[in-house]
């Protein structure tokens, strides 16, 4: 699901996506060694 900065201005609803585009970033710390930095929504 994807809620955009509109969406949330205008207090509409969230809506579904097909796709994601995430991007890791490495972190020894973590437990698989990445970490998510962000992610969106793609067509």
């Amino acid at each position: 699901m994807s809620l955009t900065r509109e969406n949330f201005k205008r207090g509409t609803a969230a809506q579904w996506v097909n796709g994601v585009q995430v991007v890791l970033k490495r972190d020894p710390s973590a437990a698989s060694g990445y970490r998510i930095l962000t992610s969106y929504p793609i067509a």
